[in-house]
């Protein structure tokens, strides 16, 4: 027996099945990796020796003795053994390793306690959070919006959440700057998010403190269920987040350890249906763009109430050229942008404050029917959005070497 113990090296007995040894390489590898913080030189000793004992004539070789430490394994074998034996020892642990897409490379950590997180079940739970998430969001987005009066019984006199609910500006900042603040989780800097959390857990305390005694028994009730659904927001957030990054590094973990092997999702968007859904996609970007610069154009009833006054919208409507110009521009950008990172989130977002605000400064001057063709005129622009994404991440994941996916 060599002076290196294979066995030892990937924690298993002697007796091991080959089951049992493929799962310690999947183990060990973990650590063992550059990307994860390994060396090359124990990466490429572990490969070794999971490709002399998963082998079971070069493990019966190395049983009995015959394979050295570092022995390149795949030159010709036996009859070169006399020459390997003359050899130095290799110094970087035997030849550069790779994954072997059948064995070495491990599709979930087998024997892994968060083994689930990696695999469909965590996806469907991580999916169903950030649902149960956005849906709690939105509600809350409503709430804060459009009815600030339900954050405070109806006895209760002026003070700082009256102002609050005569201002509708203010609330549309408010809420702008929390989807900001939102997105310094994914900056892994979520300290600015706990603070405003925090102050948000003192304003419901300060609620008992204030309102209770003059609140009605239902006005109690909707504040016990409001304080239960924001808890459950917090903890889906905190565990969502989570899940997602545990996910993303596993993935990105495959990704660098084999390039070569494409997701389930990749690979579907290669194929014959892939291509389908990418010219759908296109079809659709173009009736939503069309029908958006329709609307921009000419059909300002669409957007804009009849009973409404002169404002700055109406200031911008006045001028069709140099709205055609900006329509015209913006469907270029889109359009080359496809298949890569284009930044169009600099139109996206302010376009989306846009359509909240509209809610705020037209719904009492708005009939029935604008109210209806405002909302089909967001859910075009939403659809043109999710489009947009979709068919871009299609595109990428069909190249060769997908430069990044959405």
């Amino acid at each position: 027996m060599p002076d290196l113990d294979y066995y030892e090296l990937l924690e298993v007995p002697p007796t091991a099945t080959a089951a049992e040894i493929k799962d310690a390489y999947r183990r060990a590898v973990r650590t063992a990796h550059p990307d994860v913080g390994g060396t090359t030189a124990m990466f490429r000793l572990i490969t070794t020796a999971y490709e002399t004992l998963s082998d079971p004539a070069l493990r019966a070789d190395y049983d009995a003795g015959l394979v050295r430490p570092g022995a390149r394994i795949n030159d010709a074998w036996p009859d070169d053994l006399d020459a390997e034996a003359a050899e130095p020892a290799d110094p970087g642990w035997g030849r550069e390793a790779s994954w072997d897409a059948a064995d070495g490379r491990p599709k979930t950590y087998l024997g892994d306690p968060d083994a689930w997180i990696h695999g469909r079940r965590g996806l469907v739970v991580t999916a169903l959070s950030w649902t149960v998430i956005a849906a709690i969001f939105a509600f809350g987005v409503v709430i804060l919006l459009y009815a600030p009066e339900w954050l405070r019984p109806d006895a209760a006199g002026p003070d700082v959440l009256s102002w609050y609910g005569e201002q509708p500006v203010v609330r549309l900042i408010a809420i702008v700057a929390y989807v900001a603040i939102l997105g310094s989780v994914w900056a892994d800097s979520a300290r600015a998010l706990v603070a405003v959390h925090a102050a948000f857990a003192l304003l419901l305390v300060g609620w008992v403190v204030a309102y209770w005694g003059i609140a009605t028994t239902p006005e109690r009730w909707w504040f016990g269920a409001g304080v239960l659904l924001w808890l459950l927001y917090n903890v889906l957030l905190t565990v969502t987040v989570y899940l997602s990054g545990v996910r993303e590094e596993f993935a990105t973990f495959r990704r660098e350890s084999d390039p070569s092997e494409a997701s389930d999702l990749t690979r579907w968007a290669r194929s014959d249906a892939g291509a389908r859904a990418v010219r759908v996609g296109y079809g659709v970007l173009a009736a939503t763009f069309v029908f958006l610069a329709v609307v921009l154009l000419v059909a300002h009833g669409l957007i804009r109430p009849a009973a409404a006054g002169p404002d700055a919208w109406d200031i911008a409507l006045r001028y069709p050229v140099a709205v055609a110009i900006v329509v015209a521009l913006y469907g270029y950008i889109a359009y080359i942008s496809i298949g890569h990172r284009s930044g169009l989130e600099l139109v996206y977002v302010p376009v989306a404050v846009a359509f909240l605000a509209w809610p705020l400064a037209y719904w009492d001057l708005a009939t029935t029917g604008e109210r209806w063709l405002f909302g089909l005129v967001a859910l075009a622009w939403a659809l043109h959005v999710g489009a947009q994404y979709a068919t871009s991440s299609l595109i990428d994941r069909r190249r060769p070497t997908p430069e990044w996916t959405r």
